[in-house]
């Protein structure tokens, strides 16, 4: 095997003696923080030209095929495959000494990615600069290096990941209403303190969020009719956000343009080709609550257009205000009907009907039910109409949305 080059280990988070930065709306980078694109070629924008330039047939070619008993960075042992997205793999591997298990992203060996291999050791340590307990919500990052061309990150490794939890993994569901209130927690705190530090994640969804452990506790719950049932709940909803290879800071946030987070989780900003900025988490992290609560998709995995999928929010999650629809209606003529109040026009003014082509969305979105008709905690659906609110200049700041009635029964439950 060719020689490997290793990087050190990260050094251990250090905690502020009073306590977590306040979360404060950052208009710059961190001090410190190396997250701008130039630093990091692998960045937001740059990932997003790799792919538009490289054909199906290069990406496949420039993976890394994980095979049983394959080392790492001459260190770690591969026992199998995690998961793939589009620009790297991960697996399971343990340490050849410590026997410790670990997770390592493996970067497709493509131009460009591999000279942003440290992005997210960089990321992290802006967040250990922070020092923050808040950092045990993350994913620790214990080092990285480069392995016959493949840009590799070691990661502690998580267990399921919500969107497991929710298609069913270990026969979990419904979770408890508490055990959703203390992971909904975790996770806006979490994203919080990104933002504290001037970062933004942009790819949130239930596929980045994982439990610690997944072990189980059997209790005895009261049904509706009276009648007591046994059944298994998680003993610990303790949870680490995962991949930030996204991450970017405000400012340069501000000076980007084009699609980011994964299609069902995208704000209206985003689908709309507007500015965006740390809305773009808030709108997302309340897109998982939902999913959590309801355990299947908030929006139908079929849409097939971006004006299909602002007329199903408008439909599940709320009407756009008018002096914001008319705002993008000066911009892109032909987006809404503006009377007494906004809608999206759908099927666009300028396509010709077609039966084959618009009767499917139109069936989806005739199907679409509001949140609060599938939602019946009045608490958490307030929440979530606060997170997911279409505009972006009235969403709530995650800092502020901890302070949520919703949140109150984890202080009764904590007394009890």
């Amino acid at each position: 095997m060719d020689a490997a080059h290793i990087t050190l280990p990260l050094v251990g988070p250090r905690v502020a003696p009073h306590g977590t930065p306040a979360a404060t709306e950052v208009t710059g980078t961190t001090d410190g923080a190396d997250t701008t694109e130039s630093s990091h070629p692998v960045g937001l924008a740059s990932r997003a030209r790799i792919l538009a330039l490289i054909t199906p047939h290069q990406l496949e070619a420039s993976a890394y095929v994980p095979s049983y008993g394959d080392l790492l960075l001459g260190t770690y042992c591969v026992q199998r495959q995690l998961g793939r997205g589009s620009f790297g793999t991960v697996v399971r591997a343990r340490h050849m000494v410590t026997n410790t298990a670990v997770a390592i992203k493996v970067l497709h060996n493509l131009d460009g990615l591999h000279l942003g291999s440290r992005h997210e050791e960089r990321a992290y340590r802006s967040l250990l600069r922070g020092c923050s307990p808040h950092i045990s919500l993350f994913a620790k990052v214990l080092g990285g290096g480069i392995d016959r061309g493949f840009s590799c990150t070691v990661f502690e490794l998580c267990d399921m990941t919500l969107y497991d939890v929710i298609r069913g993994g270990a026969n979990l569901l419904p979770l408890p209403s508490v055990q959703i209130c203390e992971i909904a927690n975790q996770i806006i705190r979490g994203v919080a303190y990104l933002h504290s530090l001037g970062l933004i994640h942009t790819d949130i969804k239930p596929d980045n969020i994982a439990l610690r452990r997944t072990d189980t506790v059997t209790v005895r719950q009261l049904d509706g009719e009276g009648v007591f049932h046994l059944r298994k709940i998680l003993a610990s909803t303790a949870i680490c956000i995962i991949d930030l290879g996204g991450v970017v800071t405000f400012k340069q946030a501000s000076q980007m343009k084009g699609l980011l987070c994964a299609p069902m989780y995208r704000a209206p900003e985003v689908l709309l080709g507007l500015p965006w900025s740390y809305g773009v988490d808030t709108y997302a992290v309340g897109c998982v609550i939902v999913e959590l609560f309801l355990t299947e998709d908030l929006f139908h995995p079929e849409i097939a257009s971006d004006r299909e999928h602002l007329t199903m929010i408008e439909r599940v999650l709320e009407r756009f205000p008018p002096d914001f629809a008319s705002a993008i209606e000066e911009q892109m003529p032909g987006t809404f009907h503006i009377s007494h109040a906004a809608s999206v026009i759908f099927p666009p003014a300028k396509e010709e009907f077609s039966a084959t082509k618009h009767a499917p969305a139109m069936q989806r979105i005739l199907e679409a039910e509001h949140i609060s008709a599938r939602i019946h905690d009045v608490e958490l659906v307030d929440l979530l109409r606060n997170l997911c609110v279409v505009d972006p200049a009235r969403r709530i700041a995650l800092h502020i949305a901890l302070r949520h009635i919703y949140f109150d029964k984890l202080r009764h439950y904590r007394h009890m």
